[in-house]
């Protein structure tokens, strides 16, 4: 993910002037300055966005919201799409009332850059949103485990035991946010928690 597409970014007038293009088929009725003075901007969040997209999305915003100064020359625009529920845009003025570039051009050119030489703006929020993920799906697939012949019997605070005992054991189950604990290292782990009672 970056910006402006996978290139290096100059602010001529062409490139400029192209950012205030309206995309084909696009219905907008909010900010009279969009398309005249300000660009839609990239989709930098979708509903189907992924942990990584996520992490770099609230970076940004983070970058941005750090030059208060510039409160007024950003957005985000949500957007409903056909294909995907919704979409993000970080909306931003391109040129100001005098038609001189808008000083946010160049802090959105910054983290292209960025993103150009490493695609992640953040480590540890990307760290913790994985890890978050990781934990939601072990207690996701604790809640929805079933055995013919045994009651399963969680307690109130099972997510943590449940998954320090799947990173020491069933490394395989909580590598990744991908990763789903299956049914049999499931059962490995509530018959060594004690979890289990014969039906």
């Amino acid at each position: 993910m970056t910006l402006f597409g996978n290139r290096t970014v100059r602010q001529d007038d062409v490139w400029l002037r192209s950012l205030l293009k309206r995309p084909s088929d696009f219905g907008y009725n909010g900010n009279p300055e969009m398309f005249i003075s300000w660009s839609l901007g990239p989709v930098i969040l979708t509903r189907d966005s992924d942990i990584l997209t996520e992490s770099n999305y609230h970076a940004i915003v983070k970058r941005l919201e750090s030059f208060p100064e510039y409160e007024d020359l950003w957005a985000i625009e949500e957007c409903s799409h056909w294909a995907v529920g919704w979409v993000k845009h970080l909306t931003f003025q391109v040129f100001d009332d005098t038609g001189n570039v808008s000083p946010i051009v160049a802090v959105l050119i910054d983290i292209h850059n960025e993103l150009c030489d490493y695609p992640l703006l953040d480590e540890d929020d990307f760290s913790e949103r994985e890890s978050d993920a990781i934990y939601e799906n072990v207690k996701e697939s604790a809640r929805y485990w079933h055995h013919s012949d045994y009651d399963l019997n969680l307690p109130e605070d099972y997510v943590d035991p449940l998954y320090f005992w799947l990173s020491e054991h069933e490394q395989s189950a909580v590598d990744d946010p991908d990763s789903w604990p299956t049914d049999d290292q499931l059962f490995n782990a509530f018959t060594a928690l004690g979890w289990l009672d014969p039906m």
